[in-house]
C-alpha cells in the first residue's frame, strides 16, 4: 500500500486471488497477537471556533502511549515524531493515549491537551486508529492590576497563585503578562490568591479563596481599589488611609465560551456556584473556548450530497457506473470520512490483506496518499477548503462484484464551521 505498486489492476487481481483460494485460506490465530496501525494515527486540537489537525500544529513532542484496559499495563509509548508505522500486541482491548506534554504542578504559557481512544486487538488484523481529539485539560490563570491600583501601589507589588493545597505557587508581578497553568490533579480544586505589597505606603495582604475550579477553566482574576468616601479609615483585609480597599474581580469562561463567573468584587472567600466548566487553550488573553472532543451535531443543510447514479435510500447494484457522490460544503471542508463496513468475511479478509483502511479522512490521508489517489479518491489539499469536491468510487465498486453480501460507504464530512453531514451508500451482490 505503500508505492505504485498497488493500482487498480494490482487491487483487483489480489481480491480475485484471495476470492478462488477463500475456502482454503485460514488465518494464523496460534498466536492471538495482531497489529495495530500507529500510522493511521491522527491529532486534532479542538476548540469551539476550529479544529487544529495535525498540518496546522507541531506534534513532534506529543507523547503517545498504549495502554492495556484490563491490566492497566503500557504496552509501548513514543514521541509522535518517533512512533512506528505499526505495533505488534496480544488480542484484547487497549487505549490509546495522547497528551501534549508532561504536565508539571504549575508552568508559564504551556496549557496541556491530551485525549484518547479505545481499541482491540483481534488476531491477525490490523486495527486503524483513526483520529484522537485533545481538549485543554489543566488550570489557565491570568493575573491582571487596574490602573486605579497601579496609581496607589509600590513597586513591591505581587500576586501569587497556588492552585489545589499541595500545589506549587506562581507569584505574579505587575508586569507579568504571562498565564500560569496548574495541573488539576482531582475532579476539582481550590485556587488561593494571595495580594501582598504596599498601597499608599501601608503593606497590605489580601487572601481570596476560591472553591470547585475544575480542569479546562480559565480563571481571569483583577485586582483593584475599592473606595468608601462615607467612612475615613474603614478596616478590613487591606485598608489604608483615605478610606481605600483592595478587593479582587474574577471572571471565568465555560465550555461555550460563555462567562459563567464576572463579579466586579466578590461579597466573601467563595466562588458562587457555576455551570459547566471552561477552558480557553489559545494563549491569547480572549477566551478561546473547548467543546466536548466528541460532538455529535445535527445533520447541517451547510454540507449536501447528491447523485445522478447512486441512491442514499435503497441499495444500489455493483454493476452501477459512473459511481459519484457531488459533495457541496459552502463553508469549506475540514474532514472527509469514509467508512467501509461488509457482512462479508472473504472482503474484509482481502482488505486486511492488502492493508487497505477501512475507516479513514481523505482530508489527511498519511502513507495512504498514493493508494487512495489510485482508487480515484482526491485527498489532502484537493478535500480540505474545497467547497464542491466528487468521491469518485466508480473504479471501487466492481471490485464489490466479486463478495456475495452487503457493502456500506458511511461518508462524513465535517466542515470549517465545525458543522457535519452524511450519507450512507449500500450495495449488494
Amino acid at each position: 500500500m505503500k508505492t505504485k505498486i498497488l493500482s487498480i489492476i494490482a487491487l483487483a487481481a489480489t481480491l480475485l486471488s484471495l476470492t478462488s483460494c477463500d475456502e482454503a485460506w485460514t488465518p494464523n490465530t496460534g498466536d492471538k497477537t495482531g497489529q495495530v496501525s500507529l500510522k493511521s494515527l491522527g491529532v486534532e486540537v479542538s476548540t469551539a471556533e476550529s479544529t487544529v489537525s495535525r498540518a496546522d500544529v507541531d506534534l513532534s513532542d506529543y507523547i503517545i502511549t498504549i495502554v492495556n484496559r484490563t491490566s492497566g499495563i503500557t504496552e509501548g509509548q513514543w514521541t509522535y515524531s518517533e512512533m512506528p508505522e505499526v505495533f505488534a500486541l496480544p488480542v484484547g482491548d487497549y487505549t490509546v493515549k495522547v497528551k501534549s506534554h508532561t504536565i508539571q504542578p504549575a508552568e508559564w504559557d504551556k496549557p496541556y491537551y491530551c485525549g484518547e481512544k479505545d481499541f482491540s486487538i483481534v488476531a491477525d488484523k490490523i486495527a486503524e486508529l483513526g483520529v484522537v481529539t485533545c481538549k485543554f485539560a489543566s488550570l489557565r490563570v491570568t493575573v491582571k492590576f487596574a490602573d486605579e491600583l497601579r496609581n496607589v501601589m509600590e513597586d513591591d507589588a505581587r500576586v501569587s497563585i497556588l492552585a489545589g493545597e499541595n500545589g506549587t505557587a506562581m507569584t505574579f508581578t505587575p508586569d507579568e503578562t504571562r498565564s500560569a497553568y496548574f495541573e488539576v490533579v482531582d475532579a476539582s480544586t481550590t485556587l488561593i490568591a494571595t495580594f501582598t505589597g504596599t498601597v499608599k505606603g501601608t503593606a497590605e495582604t489580601l487572601r481570596k479563596t476560591y472553591s470547585d475550579v475544575k480542569a479546562g477553566e480559565h480563571w481571569i482574576i483583577t485586582f483593584n481599589v475599592k473606595e468608601y468616601p462615607d467612612i475615613p479609615g474603614e478596616t478590613g483585609n487591606i485598608s489604608v488611609d483615605g478610606g481605600i480597599n483592595v478587593d479582587a474581580s474574577v471572571t471565568a469562561v465555560d465550555v461555550n465560551g460563555n462567562v459563567i463567573v464576572d463579579e466586579d468584587v466578590l461579597p466573601s472567600d467563595d466562588r458562587p456556584g457555576t455551570e459547566d466548566p471552561g477552558t480557553d487553550p489559545d494563549p491569547d488573553p480572549d477566551p478561546d473556548p473547548d467543546p466536548d472532543p466528541d460532538p455529535d451535531p445535527q445533520p447541517s443543510d451547510a454540507i449536501k450530497f447528491a447523485s445522478e447514479t447512486l441512491s442514499f435510500d435503497t441499495a444500489n447494484s455493483v454493476d452501477v457506473t459512473p459511481a459519484v457522490v457531488h459533495i457541496t460544503a459552502a463553508n469549506g471542508i475540514a474532514h472527509l470520512v469514509v467508512n467501509i463496513t461488509t457482512t462479508s468475511a472473504g472482503f474484509e479478509e482481502a482488505l486486511v490483506e492488502v492493508q487497505m483502511p477501512t475507516t479513514f479522512d481523505l482530508a489527511y490521508p498519511g502513507s495512504d496518499k498514493e493508494v487512495f489517489e489510485s482508487l480515484g479518491f482526491s485527498t489532502g489539499a484537493d478535500v480540505i477548503g474545497a467547497t464542491a469536491i466528487d468521491f469518485d468510487i466508480t473504479q471501487f465498486v466492481p471490485l464489490l462484484g466479486l463478495y456475495e453480501g452487503t457493502h456500506t460507504f458511511k461518508i462524513t464530512v465535517t466542515d470549517q464551521n465545525n458543522l457535519q453531514n452524511s450519507v450512507t451508500l449500500t450495495f449488494i451482490k
